[in-house]
């Protein structure tokens, strides 16, 4: 009887080692099964919400009649509007009729710069219609005329990071949102 005891034991153990293994080795596949199938999630990019303002009683004050521009008169107003908030004249000593320009977060408007000729350039190249690129200069725009005021230092961090008029532009119509 302490034989057959023996005997059982033993075959009870490699029953209960085979299925052990078996369970682990189907849990293994599962895992690598639900690896394969699973995308690979990659981080959102991050999004900006500012608040923003009705400004056209400021674009009716702008007066741009020297100045024109190739996406029309709109983009002329609001562009001589973002010279005019962005930047200022400071006398540099006083007593001299001498000053200097002073810009305010010139990463933001040194990017709304670069971005309006990026755009110019593709559409005299035919890369880009003129209504695409004016469509999206007037979004760049308007960001930039409402968020002068804002907290931006996260987005002005990543304006920096950026490389390209193209990336700069994405991050202004994209991942920026204006709450009216």
């Amino acid at each position: 009887m302490n034989r057959k005891t023996t005997f059982l034991t033993f075959l009870f153990l490699v029953g209960f080692i085979m299925a052990t293994s078996a369970q682990l080795a189907s849990n293994r596949e599962a895992k690598h099964v639900s690896a394969r199938t699973t995308p690979e999630e990659t981080p959102k990019p991050p999004t900006y919400n500012f608040r923003a303002y009705d400004r056209s009683y400021e674009l009716n004050a702008v007066d741009v009649s020297n100045n024109t521009h190739l996406f029309g008169l709109e983009i002329a107003k609001k562009l001589q509007l973002l010279d005019n908030i962005y930047t200022y004249e400071e006398v540099i000593v006083p007593g001299n009729p001498m000053t200097k320009r002073v810009i305010r977060k010139p990463g933001i408007y040194e990017s709304v710069k670069k971005i309006e000729k990026g755009l110019l350039k593709s559409v005299k190249k035919h890369e880009q219609s003129n209504e695409e690129a004016i469509i999206l200069l007037n979004k760049v725009l308007d960001v930039a005329i409402n968020i002068l005021n804002a907290e931006t230092d996260d987005f002005e961090e990543a304006l920096s990071k950026e490389s390209g008029y193209r990336n700069k532009m994405d991050l202004f119509v994209q991942q920026t949102h204006l709450v009216y």
